[in-house]
């Protein structure tokens, strides 16, 4: 069953932002492949290590969040430290769903 954002409603026992932060897991490993290397933990950096995202893998990254998620991010709302780790690109996430969130 979908909820109002499009997305899978949480599973039992799981929360609505567990569930984002592993689905901007799968779509961050689907989208750089090379992430996959060392372990991608919550807090593993991504910005400005081995990992190397930049400005413009941040723009694809965006691209495929928006397709995923079905949100419109607001480039003005972001930064470069938006994509530091997978949890502040949930939060990016988690931002923008409620702003979509008729009741939130």
């Amino acid at each position: 069953m979908l909820t109002i954002d499009g997305g899978p409603e949480p599973r039992p026992g799981g929360s609505r932002k567990s569930d984002v932060a592993e689905r901007v897991r799968t779509v961050v490993l689907n989208t750089f492949p090379f992430a996959g290397l060392p372990p991608l933990l919550m807090d593993t950096r991504l910005v400005g290590t081995s990992l190397g995202l930049d400005s413009i893998d941040a723009i694809e990254l965006v691209l495929a969040l928006e397709g995923e998620f079905g949100v419109a991010i607001d480039e003005s709302d972001l930064s470069l430290h938006d994509f530091d780790t997978l949890r502040t690109i949930a939060l990016l996430v988690e931002r923008n769903l409620d702003h979509g969130d008729p009741g939130g």
